[in-house]
C-alpha cells in the first residue's frame, strides 16, 4: 500500500500536462475530496498507508480532471464573494474576476440599504445575483434561465445563502419569462 505522500505525488503528476503549476494544489484537494479529510490530515498523516478503497477514489476523481473535467464540477461547489456555491455541469464555474461586477455595483450604487430591483437573464449558478442581494438587504431579484437543471442549482444557492426568499426564479428565454409574469 502507498503512502499519501506516494499518492498525492502520483497524483500531481497525473495532473501535471492538465493543470500545470496547479498540480499540486489540485492533487491536495481532489485527495481531500476524494477522502473526505481536510488539509491537516494530509500533513499529519503523510506516511500513513492508503487503502486500496481510498486509492481507486482518488483516482476516479483523478481521471475526471485528466480529461479537463473543471475543478469545480468534481468538488461540486465554488468560492464566490462571500459563499460557497454549489456547481454542476448544468451550470457555468463562477469566476473570480466576475467578482469585479460586484465591486462595481458597490461603487455605483453606495447606498447598500436600497431597495433595488435587479434581474440576471441567463443566471446559471446564481453566483453573481445572489452576491449582490447580499449587499443590499432591502433588494429583490429575479433569476431567469432557459434551463430548468440550471434554475434548480440557482434555487438551491438561493437556500444555501439565505437569499431564496428575495428572489423570483422564472425558466425561458431571455426576456420572454418577463412579459408574462407580470
Amino acid at each position: 500500500m502507498a503512502t499519501i505522500a506516494q499518492q498525492l505525488q502520483e497524483t500531481r503528476a497525473a495532473l501535471a500536462p492538465v493543470s500545470g503549476e496547479m498540480a499540486a494544489l489540485e492533487a491536495r484537494l481532489l485527495a481531500q475530496h476524494a477522502w473526505g479529510v481536510p488539509h491537516e490530515t494530509l500533513l499529519r498523516d503523510w506516511d500513513k498507508p492508503v487503502t486500496d478503497v481510498a486509492t481507486q477514489q482518488l483516482h476516479a476523481v483523478t481521471a475526471r480532471r485528466t480529461r479537463h473535467e473543471p475543478m469545480s464540477h468534481i468538488m461540486g461547489e465554488k468560492d464566490f464573494w462571500k459563499d460557497t456555491f454549489l456547481v454542476t455541469r448544468d451550470v457555468l464555474t463562477p469566476r473570480a474576476d466576475s467578482e469585479t461586477l460586484i465591486e462595481a455595483l458597490l461603487r455605483h450604487r453606495p447606498d447598500t440599504g436600497a431597495a433595488l430591483q435587479m434581474l440576471e437573464l441567463g443566471v446559471g449558478s446564481g453566483a453573481l445575483l445572489l452576491s449582490a442581494l447580499r449587499e443590499y438587504a432591502a433588494a429583490e431579484g429575479t433569476a431567469v434561465d432557459v434551463s430548468p437543471a440550471a434554475l434548480a442549482v440557482a434555487k438551491e444557492n438561493a437556500l444555501r445563502t439565505g437569499q431564496a426568499p428575495r428572489v423570483r426564479f422564472l425558466q425561458g428565454d431571455w426576456c420572454n419569462p418577463l412579459d408574462s409574469s407580470a
